[in-house]
C-alpha cells in the first residue's frame, strides 16, 4: 500500500489519538490486525478512521452494532474528507413502510420486490433517470446518515437502493453488522471481496454475542398464525398442518421460563422435513394474498409459514441446535449456533486487513479461541500507552463480600438483602442509580423482595426504549433504574443533563454477570472444550463474558472529565483473582457488612460526590 498525505481534522488532536493512528496504519498497511482499546472521551472512531487512510488508498469498511452507532463515523469521515457510504435497516429507511410494525423483516423484503417488480414503488422508479452526481449530493451534504435518508425521500429517491448504488463510488462504507457478517446478505451488496478492504469492528466486544445475532426464533404465537394460514390457503399440505400442529404440542409441554432448553434437533427437523417445501407453499399463499390485497402504496402482505421455511433452513446447518425458551410473548423454539466462530471467522480471517476496536475487549485469546480469528493480533490499551482518558480519582469502588447471587445460594433472603442494598444506594447517593442485575429472573427475583421501591424508577424490559429512560432520567435527576447485564441500557447508553455530564452517580452490579447456567450455555462449553480444553473454556465463557458486562455497566456512569461516579460490586466472588485480574479496577474498599457498607456511602455522598 501506498501512504496517502492526509491532514488530521482537529487542531488540537486528543493526547494519544496520533499515535494511535499510526499503530493502526502500520498494522493495517501490511495486512495485519490490531485490537484498540480506548475508553468513551478518547476519540477512537477519527484516530482509527486517519490510519485506515493513512495506511494507503484502500478502501474502508466500518462496521457498526447499531443504526445510532453510524452517525459518529460518518460525520468523522466526512471531516477528513472523505465521501462516505451507509447502510443500515432497509425497511427502516423505506418511506413506504414508515410506522408499519405488523410486518417482519422477511415480508418487507418480498413485499418491496413485488412492488418494484410490478413498478409500483415510485421512490424506486425515480432512480432510473438519477445521476451519481445527484444522489451523492444529497447524501454528502447531510450532517448525519438520517439527515442523508431523509435529502434522498424529499427528493423522490428509494434511499436503500439509492445508497446501494453509491457503494462502488465510496471510499469508506459504514455498515451495520448484518451486512457484513450475514452471507447471503453482504453477497447480495456485491461489495467483492473481502481482502480488498480494511475491515475495522466498532464496538467488537458486541461479538461476543454474535450467536444472539445469528439467532432464530419460531413463537408459539407465531406457529399458530402460520397453521391458520396453511389450512386457509393450502388446505391439501395436510403434511405441514401436522407439522405445525405437532411443534405448538412441543412448545406448550416445554418449561416456562427465560432459560435455553435444549431439544432433540433430529427430532425437530424430523416433523419440520424439508425447507424448500415450506419455502414453496410460503410463495404459494403469498401469491393468493397478493390477489387480495390493495394496492394503497405498500403490500402489507404477511405469511407466517415462511418464519417456519427460514427456521427450518437455519436449524439444517450443522453447528445450529434446537432450544426452547420463554420469549417476552409467549414460549419458542430458537435455533442457535453453538460454535460462534462459524459466524464471524470467515470474515474477520479474509478481510485485507482488521481492526477491532472497544472500550471493552476480551484478551486476543478469546478472538482467536471462540471466535475462529486465524490471524496474528497486535493489541494496544490506549490508556496503558498513553495515560487515563478521565481522572481515575474520579471514580471509587466498593466491593461489599457479604452478598453473592451464585445460584446455590440463591433465596428469598438472598434477594431481600439485594434489595435492601439498592434501597441504602438510592436513599443515600444522590442522582442516577443503575442497578444491574445477571439475568431477568434475579431481576424479578429482587423486585419482589421489596414493597419500598421509589416511584422514581425503571425496570428494563423488551420494550424498553432508551429515549424514554434518557428523558425520565433528565426530567427527574433522580432515578432508579434496573437493567440487565448485557442489556440495551447497559451497551453504549447515555444519561446526560443538558451541559453534557453524565446523570449517572452510581452503578452497582447486583451479583456477577455470569451467563446462566443453561443447556445452551452447556452446549457451547462443551463444544469450545473441544477445541481449547475444559479449563480454558471456562475461563472465556465465564471470566471473559462477565468482565466485559461489568466493564460495559460500569462505562455509563463516567462520560467527561468532571463526572465522578461510585462503583459498587456486590458479591464475593469480585475477590477471584481470575476475575479481578480481568477487571483491571483498583478497589478502594471492600466491606464486608451492610453497617460498613452504609458509613462508606455517607461518607462518599458528603465528601466526594
Amino acid at each position: 500500500m501506498e501512504p496517502v498525505t492526509l491532514g488530521f481534522p482537529y487542531p488540537r488532536p486528543r493526547p494519544g489519538q496520533l499515535a494511535v493512528a499510526k499503530r493502526v496504519a502500520e498494522a493495517v498497511g501490511r495486512g495485519g490486525a490490531i485490537m484498540v482499546q480506548a475508553p468513551t472521551g478518547f476519540g477512537k472512531t477519527v484516530a482509527l478512521l486517519y490510519g485506515a487512510r493513512l495506511a494507503g488508498d484502500v478502501r474502508t469498511l466500518y462496521v457498526v452494532r447499531t443504526r445510532n452507532e453510524l452517525v459518529q463515523p460518518f460525520r468523522e469521515a466526512v471531516k477528513l474528507g472523505l465521501r462516505p457510504v451507509f447502510l443500515y435497516s432497509k425497511k427502516a429507511m423505506c418511506p413506504l413502510s414508515r410506522g408499519e410494525k405488523a410486518v417482519g423483516i422477511e415480508d418487507f423484503w418480498e413485499n418491496c420486490r413485488s412492488l418494484r417488480a410490478k413498478k409500483l414503488c415510485p421512490y424506486h422508479a425515480a432512480l432510473a433517470r438519477a445521476s451519481p452526481e445527484q444522489l451523492g449530493k444529497a447524501v454528502w451534504g447531510s450532517s448525519d446518515p438520517y439527515h442523508a435518508v431523509e435529502n434522498l425521500v424529499m427528493a423522490g429517491f428509494c434511499p436503500f437502493y439509492a445508497l446501494k448504488s453509491l457503494i462502488h463510488l465510496a471510499p469508506i462504507l459504514i455498515l451495520t453488522y448484518p451486512y457484513v457478517f450475514n452471507d447471503y446478505i453482504r453477497g447480495a451488496l456485491g461489495l467483492g471481496g473481502l481482502g480488498e478492504y480494511i475491515l475495522v469492528v466498532d464496538e467488537a466486544h458486541s461479538l461476543m454475542s454474535v450467536a444472539d445475532m445469528a439467532e432464530r426464533r419460531l413463537s408459539e404465537r407465531k406457529l399458530k398464525l402460520a397453521l391458520r394460514e396453511l389450512l386457509r390457503y393450502a388446505p391439501e399440505a395436510r403434511s405441514l398442518h401436522d407439522a405445525a400442529a405437532r411443534l405448538i404440542e412441543l412448545l406448550e409441554e416445554s418449561p416456562a421460563d427465560r432459560r435455553y432448553r435444549r431439544v432433540d434437533k433430529a427430532l425437530i427437523l424430523d416433523i419440520l422435513g424439508n425447507a424448500d417445501v415450506w419455502f414453496d407453499v410460503a410463495q404459494e399463499i403469498r401469491a393468493a394474498k397478493l390477489l387480495e390485497a390493495p394496492l394503497d402504496g405498500w403490500v402489507r402482505v404477511r405469511v407466517h409459514t415462511l418464519s417456519i421455511a427460514y427456521f427450518t433452513a437455519l436449524l439444517g446447518l450443522n453447528e445450529y441446535e434446537a432450544f426452547t425458551y420463554q420469549a417476552r410473548g409467549g414460549r419458542a423454539f430458537a435455533a442457535r449456533p453453538v460454535d460462534p466462530s462459524i459466524v464471524v471467522a470467515d470474515v474477520l480471517n479474509e478481510a485485507g486487513a482488521l481492526v477491532l476496536a472497544s472500550g471493552t475487549l476480551p484478551p486476543p485469546s478469546y478472538f482467536s479461541d471462540v471466535l475462529g480469528v486465524s490471524r496474528s493480533l497486535d493489541y494496544l490499551d490506549v490508556e496503558e500507552e498513553y495515560g487515563p482518558v478521565f481522572p481515575p480519582e474520579n471514580r471509587v469502588t466498593l466491593v461489599a463480600t457479604y452478598l453473592t447471587s451464585r445460584y446455590a445460594a440463591r433465596s428469598p433472603e438472598t434477594s431481600a438483602r439485594y434489595a435492601e442494598l439498592l434501597l441504602d444506594v438510592y436513599r443515600l447517593l444522590p442522582g442516577v442509580v443503575l442497578a444491574v442485575h445477571p439475568s431477568y429472573e434475579f431481576m424479578g427475583q429482587v423486585l419482589s423482595a421489596s414493597d419500598q421501591w421509589p416511584a422514581d424508577q425503571v425496570v428494563e424490559d423488551e420494550s424498553t426504549r432508551i429515549s424514554d429512560v434518557a428523558e425520565k432520567a433528565r426530567e427527574s435527576g433522580r432515578l432508579l433504574i434496573h437493567a440487565v447485564a448485557g442489556g440495551k441500557l447497559t451497551e453504549g447508553v447515555e444519561l446526560l443533563d443538558s451541559k453534557g455530564k453524565s446523570l449517572v452517580r452510581a452503578v452497582v452490579l447486583v451479583g456477577v454477570p455470569y451467563p446462566q447456567p443453561d443447556d445452551y450455555t452447556r452446549s457451547l462449553e462443551e463444544r469450545l472444550a473441544e477445541k481449547v480444553g475444559r479449563e480454558k473454556a471456562r475461563e472465556h465463557l465465564l471470566y471473559d463474558t462477565a468482565a466485559v458486562r461489568v466493564r460495559q455497566a460500569l462505562g455509563r456512569a463516567i462520560r467527561s472529565p468532571e463526572d465522578r461516579a461510585v462503583y459498587i460490586l456486590a458479591d464475593h466472588r469480585y475477590m477471584n483473582p481470575y476475575l479481578r485480574s480481568r477487571l483491571r479496577l483498583r478497589y478502594n474498599k471492600v466491606v464486608r457488612t451492610r453497617r460498613d457498607l452504609m458509613e462508606a456511602l455517607e461518607i462518599l455522598a458528603s465528601d466526594f460526590l
